[in-house]
């Protein structure tokens, strides 16, 4: 505050002296547009008028990136914990079926009545695969799959790179006994 002080004084004292305008600039610091001849370079390091402005311009769509990819990946994997959740309870509710048929339509039945509680989750776009499990007969297991192509974050996908849209999750439940 004391320099800007001192040059104010400097300026008012060589308007007395009748200099010109550049001259004033020269005195008091001001109107750097371009360094002088003798120090070229050191002259364009030195002047920091816009800097804030040009990092700004360089920082700013790198951020808004980053912060539109946090978002549209959470929503991404919101919705695949919530296929899983799903697969899992419908794994735990086939539990009551006496027969192979009779679990797998417990199974539909869960995902059908409770694929609408989950907020990015929508009914006709559940699909679910119930069975025996081939590789053990006394597993049930159950897929769910969802088509996540009608999520809103599918209009950043030549920003980002995008996972897969079907988002497929697996549970697998023992029958009964230990």
């Amino acid at each position: 505050h004391l320099r800007r002080k001192m040059r104010f004084r400097s300026l008012i004292a060589a308007k007395t002296r009748g200099l010109f305008v550049p001259q004033l600039a020269r005195i008091c610091g001001y109107g750097r547009l371009r360094p002088s001849r003798r120090n070229s370079t050191r002259g364009w390091f030195r002047c920091t008028d816009g800097a804030s402005a040009i990092e700004f311009a360089i920082v700013l769509p790198i951020f808004l990136l980053i912060v539109v990819g946090i978002i549209v990946y959470g929503v991404y994997l919101g919705a695949a914990h919530s296929v899983a959740q799903l697969a899992a309870d419908s794994a735990r509710a086939s539990i009551a079926g006496l027969s192979d048929p009779e679990r797998s339509s417990l199974a539909r039945a869960h995902v059908a009545a409770n694929a609408g509680a989950y907020p990015l989750l929508r009914t006709g776009s559940v699909s679910v695969d119930a069975g025996p499990a081939a590789w053990d007969s006394n597993e049930f297991r159950v897929v769910v799959r969802f088509d996540a192509a009608q999520l809103p974050i599918w209009m950043f996908s030549r920003l980002l790179p995008m996972p897969d849209k079907i988002i497929e999750r697996t549970s697998t439940i023992k029958r009964g006994g230990y």
